[in-house]
């Protein structure tokens, strides 16, 4: 048998073995996926196993397939693979991509590339209850531009995550697989207490001098927030019914006795009118106390504290620009006097023009602080950090059952009205404003998870 008539079965045992081309014969026929060749192929093979890998010509291994080719992820010492990975928030407001290099649960290099694009699909949902066509498109096309940026920044594995404005909007299933097929890559629709676990995993990272037992992570996007404390090996989650951009149509509407029109201007804001605001807001958040009284226990603890999740962008970097804290911790005085300073000021203003990193202007900067003081108010939080993190895709590039293709099964969804008790019997599913309690690690939920409109309590296992 000649070298070139032996070359697919001695490529396909080399690939198998995983081992190097210059594998012995002996090394080849002891591979069980090779245990189909004959003992005449196998006596062929012996008797070329003399020539070196220099004398395999480069057409003699053309019959190999490019994908075959393709490189695997590297191994550490312990054998666990290391995976570049491009984690996608795919948020109301943002679609985000962070790529990091991965080793089983750990983050050995966190944000090497990121990205965002801004749609805000939660305008359209809030108007009509559903994505429009020409936002549809510019989704599919973000995702294209930052799966491309992520691919010449040297990620090979890609995965991505639907948030709130999926679960609300009518046609939001329906977008989920029009990114699916426009990406080839898995997408899941998670539900809120799952945006929920992987927020708090996304913090560990970054305040690694923290025990996970002594952190309260809190997450408040365009559409909804969370807090998320640790019990054991289970997560306790709040889920808020509110997102950051609820609270300007709070103040037309509630506020001002005004018909809101998304894209309005609202203008100068008094101290009137951001006391009112405030309060509107605490009233709209559903009351938790047993969360409240186990959030406050954590807080309190001389080694506890609130830690935020959120790039430049985010809410939390929008008070940082407004307070410019000498520390990454800022009190709720702080958030107070902050807010204050922005009253009666317009986008013409020193103190508006300073913030750079934020998008919209003088409305949205005025409603978001006062969004942030009144969910402080609520819970008691006196204090929290606040250090970068583009989304929750930390979280997400260390689960690893999200990272397999097509979608994930179809969940179980399991409501009460009582406190969350410690049970095991549904997958992660989604309410408007309740607490939940899920073991501590996230297992995907359904791709058609929707939210409800009552405040309830739910059970999740993970596995």
């Amino acid at each position: 048998m000649s070298i070139s008539q032996t070359n697919n079965t001695l490529s396909s045992c080399l690939l198998s073995s995983n081992n190097s081309n210059s594998s012995t014969v002996g090394e080849l026929s002891s591979q069980s996926s090779c245990s189909s060749v004959s003992s005449s192929t196998l006596a062929s093979i012996a008797s070329i196993s003399a020539v070196s890998q220099a004398q395999l010509s480069s057409s003699s291994l053309s019959s190999l397939s490019s994908s075959a080719l393709m490189p695997s992820p590297a191994l550490s010492g312990s054998g666990t693979p290391v995976r570049l990975r491009a984690a996608f928030d795919l948020g109301s407001g943002k679609f985000k991509v962070t790529i990091m290099e991965v080793q089983g649960t750990k983050i050995l290099k966190s944000d090497l590339f990121s990205a965002t694009e801004s749609l805000q699909l939660g305008d359209d949902v809030e108007q009509k209850g559903v994505i429009s066509e020409q936002l549809c498109e510019r989704a599919t096309t973000a995702i294209r531009n930052l799966q491309e940026q992520a691919r010449t920044h040297g990620a090979t594995e890609f995965c991505g995550i639907a948030t709130a404005v999926f679960r609300t909007a009518s046609n939001g299933s329906a977008l989920i697989q029009q990114l699916r097929e426009a990406s080839a890559m898995p997408v899941h629709l998670i539900s809120q207490s799952e945006e929920a676990n992987l927020g708090f995993q996304s913090t560990l990272p970054v305040y690694p001098e923290l025990e996970s037992d002594k952190i309260v992570a809190w997450d408040s996007g365009n559409g909804s927030f969370q807090l998320t404390l640790k019990e054991g090996t289970q997560y306790v989650v709040y889920e808020g019914p509110l997102g950051n951009s609820t609270a300007q149509k709070i103040l037309v509407e509630t506020v001002r006795g005004q018909t809101f029109v998304r894209g309005c201007r609202i203008g100068a804001v008094t101290r009137d009118e951001i006391d009112r605001l405030v309060v509107a807001i605490k009233a709209k958040i559903p009351n938790d106390d047993t969360f409240t009284d186990k959030m406050n226990k954590i807080a309190n603890d001389r080694n506890g504290t609130v830690v935020s999740i959120g790039g430049g962008w985010s809410l939390f970097g929008l008070a940082t620009e407004v307070i410019r804290p000498v520390s990454d911790e800022i009190t709720i005085e702080q958030v107070r006097v902050g807010l204050y300073t922005l009253a009666n000021l317009t986008d013409a203003n020193e103190v508006i023009r300073r913030i750079d990193t934020w998008e919209g202007g003088h409305d949205n900067v005025v409603v978001r602080m006062a969004f942030l003081l009144a969910t402080m108010e609520k819970f008691g939080i006196q204090k929290f950090r606040c250090r970068k993190t583009m989304g929750i895709t930390a979280g997400l590039a260390v689960t690893d059952s999200y990272w397999r293709t097509g979608p994930a099964p179809l969940a179980t969804t399991v409501t009460a009205t009582a406190t969350a008790t410690a049970t095991a019997t549904a997958t992660p599913t989604t309410s408007s404003s309740s607490s939940s309690i899920s073991n501590e690690t996230s297992t995907p939920a359904s791709t058609e998870a929707s939210s409800t409109s009552t405040s309830s309590t739910t059970s999740v296992p993970t596995t």
